[in-house]
C-alpha cells in the first residue's frame, strides 16, 4: 500500500509540474535558441526541472562523490553504468553541459521525448549499425563544438545491478575525435523504480562517484577492444569498492 501511495504521489506531482512548467519551458527555448547555439540554457533548466522530482520526494536519497572531478570547462565522454530508470534523473543533477545518447525509443514519449529533441540529444537505434555510426558522426560533431556528449555504453539497464558488457560506441568516440573519458559509477544503496513498471519499491537511496578522467594520451595507442575492457574492469572494481564502503558503513 505504501509503494502505491507513494507512486501516485510523485506522478501526480509530476504530472502537474509537466502542464504548468512546459509553456515556460518551450518559451525559453524559443527565446534563447537564437542566440544560444549550444543550448545550454535550457539544457540547465532541464537539469533543475530533473532536479526537482529528486528534491520534492523525502524518500529518495542522492549523494554525488567527487564533483570537483568534473570540470565544467573540460569536454569528455562521460560514461556511466545503468542501473534503473532513475539513473537518468540522477545524471542531470551533474548540473554541467553535454548532451545525452539515448535510444530511439524515448523520444517518442510524449514531453519528454520533445524535451529531449529541443535540447538536440542524440538518437541511437539499439542493435542496428547505420544508427550507431551515425550516432558516432553526430557526436563528433558535438564534441568539436566544445559539447560533452553522456553515454551508458552498456547500452540498456542491468538486470542485477552489476555491470554488464560494454559496447563499442563510446570508445569509439573517444580514440576518433582524441577525447578524454569521464567514468561515473551510480549504485543504488535501497530500493529502486521496478524495471519495468512504475512503483517506487521502498526507499531509495543512490550513490554516484565520479572517478578520475581518463585522458586521451592514456589510450591512444591501443585498439578499441583494449580501451573498452581496461576501462570496464576501471568501473567494474570501482562499482565493488562503493558496494563494499556502503555494506561496511551500513
Amino acid at each position: 500500500m505504501k509503494s502505491i501511495l507513494v507512486s501516485a504521489y510523485i506522478w501526480i506531482f509530476a504530472i502537474i509540474t509537466i502542464i504548468i512548467i512546459f509553456p515556460v519551458y518551450l518559451t525559453i527555448w524559443l527565446i534563447t535558441v537564437s542566440f544560444d547555439k549550444k543550448l545550454i540554457t535550457v539544457h540547465y533548466i532541464t537539469s533543475l526541472w530533473a532536479s526537482l522530482y529528486i528534491w520534492i520526494n523525502p524518500w529518495w536519497q542522492i549523494s554525488i562523490e567527487n564533483r570537483e572531478k568534473l570540470k565544467n570547462s573540460k569536454t569528455y565522454i562521460i560514461i556511466s553504468n545503468h542501473q534503473s530508470m532513475l539513473d537518468i534523473l540522477v545524471l542531470f543533477r551533474l548540473l554541467t553541459h553535454y548532451r545525452w545518447v539515448s535510444k530511439t525509443e524515448i523520444f517518442k514519449i510524449p514531453v519528454v521525448g520533445w524535451i529531449m529533441t529541443l535540447n538536440n540529444y542524440i538518437k541511437v537505434k539499439r542493435g542496428d549499425k547505420k544508427s550507431v555510426i551515425k550516432m558516432i558522426e553526430i557526436s563528433k560533431k558535438v564534441i568539436a563544438s566544445g559539447i560533452s556528449v553522456l553515454i551508458f555504453p552498456e547500452g540498456t539497464r542491468s538486470k542485477n545491478g552489476n555491470l554488464q558488457q560494454f559496447k563499442d560506441g563510446a570508445f569509439i568516440l573517444a580514440a576518433d575525435t582524441r577525447t578524454n573519458i569521464l567514468p561515473i559509477i551510480i549504485n543504488a544503496v535501497s530500493g529502486t523504480l521496478a524495471r519495468k513498471g512504475i512503483f517506487v519499491m521502498k526507499k531509495l537511496s543512490i550513490k554516484v562517484r565520479i572517478l578520475d578522467e581518463i585522458p586521451y594520451s592514456s589510450f591512444e595507442n591501443s585498439g578499441i577492444s583494449e580501451i573498452r575492457n581496461r576501462i570496464h574492469g576501471i568501473m567494474d572494481a570501482e562499482l565493488q569498492k562503493l558496494r563494499n564502503s556502503l555494506q561496511e558503513n551500513s
